[in-house]
Order: C-alpha cells, then structure tokens, then sequence
C-alpha cells in the first residue's frame, strides 16, 4: 500500500488521502501519487506529506501535541456526523485545513489512524471510550473543546454541539469523582 490509503466513500476523510510509493528507509515518496481527480489532490498532497520541515516541538511537548491533534481530529469527525450524519464537502475542507496546521506535528501513522477513525460513525460513547482508553485528562479534554470553539467559531451549528458534549463530559466526570468518594461512616 501507498504512503496514504487510497478509500472509497465520498462522505468520510478516507477520500482526502492519496496514493504514493515510499522508500523504505527515508520514508519519502518514491514518486508522485497516482492521482485520478486533476487538480484537487496535487493542491492537496503538500497538505499530507508530514516532515516536510523540522516539527517545532520535542520530545514531552510533541508527544503532548500529537495527543491533542488526534483527539481533536476525533471530536471533530464525531461532530460532523452527529449533526447531519455525513462529512460534506465544507465539512472536508475545515478537515483539509486542520491536517495543514497538523503537518509538522503529526507522522504518517497518525494520519492513516485518522483516516481509520472517519470510515464509521463516531457516537458519544466512542468519544468516552476514547478518553478512558488514552486516559486523557479533564483539563486536556477541556482544552481540546475549547480550541475546537474557537476554530469553529464562524460554523455556529456546532458550537451548541460542543456545548453538549463538554456538558455531559463534566456531568460525568462529577458523578465518577462522587462515586469514588469515600463514604463518611
């Protein structure tokens, strides 16, 4: 298989990537993808080849952001689906421009993870598996919404989305501290 799966589906993340050799031990493209839509993946493909430049983090710190990309990537494909129930095209294009702020960031793994997480439809209950799986903190979480308000700031139908979602994050969190709680007897 190619640097990046090349999926079929038009409503999933799946169809952003491309195919491309790779050489083994640099881990850059052999040779130009095989591209079958003309001019939409060649803008693209400077979007998807990470380390294209030296990632401004080490160590912790990188970790830390690569961490906080994936899980936004997340979040963000379940709010796409829980508002229409399909990733639509502006819907991809707020995906394209996350993927180019995450290029330094993140490796190819992460990307073909990524693609992994758009092919099915991400449910509440997936987004806290998510968190109890990566034992993610609640100050982490938070901090994920909150940048996912500002970004999405100008799309105003998924902001009571986000609402929702930090809500139930923290009503649940509170009842898992209460329930831990020893009791006074």
């Amino acid at each position: 298989m190619g640097l990046y799966s090349s999926i079929t589906g038009a409503n999933d993340v799946n169809s952003l990537f491309v195919e491309a050799g790779v050489d083994q031990k640099t881990d850059d493209p052999l040779s130009k993808p095989r591209i079958g839509v003309t001019g939409f993946f060649e803008r693209l493909l400077g979007f998807f080849v990470p380390g294209s430049s030296k990632p401004r983090y080490d160590g912790w710190t990188l970790v830390q952001k690569q961490n906080q990309y994936l899980f936004t990537f997340y979040v963000l494909i379940y709010l796409f689906y829980q508002y229409d129930g399909v990733i639509t095209k502006g819907e991809q294009q707020l995906i394209k421009q996350l993927i180019h702020q995450s290029r330094d960031v993140l490796t190819r793994d992460h990307y073909q993870r990524i693609a992994i997480y758009s092919k099915n439809k991400i449910h509440l209950h997936d987004v806290i598996m998510y968190i109890e799986e990566h034992k993610l903190s609640e100050a982490f979480v938070h901090d994920v919404l909150m940048d996912l308000h500002k970004w999405l700031h100008k799309h105003l139908a998924y902001q009571p989305l986000i609402n929702d979602l930090e809500m139930y994050l923290k009503k649940r969190c509170t009842t898992v501290i209460i329930k831990t709680l020893p009791s006074r007897t």
